[in-house]
């Protein structure tokens, strides 16, 4: 990013700054179902580490919400969607843009979509 604007705001979240991910709405380079690509754009320019843009999208998004008790982490009790990737995303966060790399995506304990809702 110009003038080096996002390492400052790297280093904000290091200093205990928050930032949630994901919104409902699609532009010019993240249309409506590919919101993976906003993940991708936090690494890549922003300067996040995969973990780190992973936590504002999943515990630190619940936090902003005030929903941290029912929501955000794997945790017994709280309501999750889970996505089961085939891949390191911690190694490379755009495996999450490949829908082909979807393994599942499960709610409620159900799969619901991937490869594991195929008859093999």
């Amino acid at each position: 990013m110009p003038g080096g604007r996002g390492r400052e705001r790297a280093d904000d979240l290091k200093a205990g700054g928050r930032l949630g991910m994901g919104g409902d709405f699609g532009f010019g380079w993240n249309p409506h179902g590919d919101y993976a690509k906003e993940l991708t754009f936090f690494v890549k320019y922003v300067g996040f580490s995969p973990l780190e843009v992973i936590t504002c999208a999943t515990k630190m998004g619940a936090e902003i919400l005030g929903r941290e008790k029912e929501i955000g982490t794997l945790e017994a009790g709280k309501l999750a969607d889970v996505l089961v990737v085939d891949g390191d995303v911690l190694a490379d966060i755009g495996i999450l843009e490949d829908r082909s790399r979807f393994v599942a995506v499960m709610q409620g304990g159900i799969v619901k979509a991937g490869r594991l809702t195929r008859p093999a």
